[in-house]
């Protein structure tokens, strides 16, 4: 004989529902986001991704410094353009 935990029959239900729930928000949420949110937010990962970056050669490390003011430099105009005026 196989003895099973048991367990209440609505507890799948009710942690799917949370779980659906939650996407669907989130979703909801991402949704609302204007171009211009998506693509600040964007560059902003961009920049913490290049933030510790190290070419190892010295043009290499020219060209990446500039990608990052560039970046920078695009980061603030988006807000500019959310009217948010710079953040730095």
């Amino acid at each position: 004989m196989i003895l099973r935990p048991h367990r209440p029959a609505g507890s799948s239900f009710v942690l799917g529902t949370a779980v659906a729930t939650l996407l669907f928000a989130s979703l909801a949420v991402a949704g609302d986001a204007t171009p211009i949110d998506k693509a600040s937010e964007q560059v902003s990962v961009a920049l913490n991704v290049l933030k510790d970056v190290k070419v190892g050669r010295k043009d290499g490390d020219e060209h990446l410094e500039k990608a990052r003011a560039y970046l920078v430099r695009a980061r603030a105009e988006l807000l500019k353009a959310q009217g948010q005026g710079s953040a730095e």
